[in-house]
């Protein structure tokens, strides 16, 4: 689950992609992606796109602190979970 993921989990991954390491300039760029994902969250209006910035605002509260990223996350009134 998103809310399990930890920095070293993040790495694994990146390895397993083929990349050699995690290295600071792919480790900066992931913090962007988050980052622009982030700030496009209050763009979203309207019932679908509503609920994508609901989506987006949970995975990125879990995922960016493991990024190395604490991102400012806007607060939205619903709380997505990731466990059934």
């Amino acid at each position: 689950m998103t809310d399990e993921i930890t920095a070293e989990d993040l790495e694994t991954f990146i390895l397993a992609l083929g990349f050699p390491a995690f290295a600071p300039a792919l480790k900066r760029h992931a913090q962007a992606v988050i980052r622009t994902a982030v700030t496009q969250i209050d763009t979203l209006q309207g019932p679908g796109s509503k609920l994508i910035g609901y989506a987006i605002a949970e995975q990125a509260r879990h995922l960016a602190p493991a990024a190395g990223r604490e991102t400012t996350i806007p607060e939205r009134d619903a709380v997505i979970l990731n466990r059934p």
